[in-house]
């Protein structure tokens, strides 16, 4: 797997590289926004870690402008922790977000969690669907009773979202 990183801070990129290289990635650091989309376009990687705050190009612009060419999973990565950066993130097209501090276990968790931008099931790779059958939407014999053996088990079940009626 080859990752790219775009941080301004010069110790933490090369210290995360240095991180990721010892875990068996192929790490590449460039430390500003206007580079990082750059090498994001010229170059190909499997996952996009880019800081929120750079001068020049900030991290949300420069997904931005990556994702006019391209849909590689992007991590962004900040010390700003409110709602609405979260989703200014997110809604600059990326991936996930991830606070600073961090653990390097806890950025690879998000990336086994999400690998390609899409939910999968950390057990056994399937999509994640949300829990609601659409009208009329079939469901497997394996699903049904996994589900049951699930509720018969648990100490607590807890039903919550709206009027359960289908329209």
């Amino acid at each position: 797997m080859k990752i790219l990183i775009v941080e301004d801070e010069k110790l933490l990129a090369d210290s995360l590289r240095a991180m990721l290289e010892g875990k068996g990635f192929a790490v590449e650091a460039v430390y500003d926004g206007e580079t990082g989309a750059e090498y994001a376009e010229t170059g190909v990687y499997d996952l996009l870690i880019l800081d929120v705050m750079m001068p020049g190009l900030s991290g949300s612009d420069a997904c931005m402008k990556i994702r006019e060419f391209s849909e590689v999973p992007i991590i962004m990565l900040t010390a700003r922790s409110e709602d609405s950066d979260k989703v200014a993130a997110l809604d600059a097209g990326a991936d996930d977000y991830l606070t600073k501090p961090f653990s390097v276990e806890e950025l690879l968790a998000l990336r086994e969690q999400n690998p390609d931008g899409v939910p999968r099931c950390a057990r056994c790779g399937a999509i994640v669907k949300p829990d609601v059958v659409l009208y009329e939407e079939p469901l497997d014999d394996a699903t049904v009773t996994a589900a049951v053996r699930a509720i018969a088990s648990a100490d607590l079940l807890v039903i919550a979202g709206t009027s359960l009626a289908v329209y």
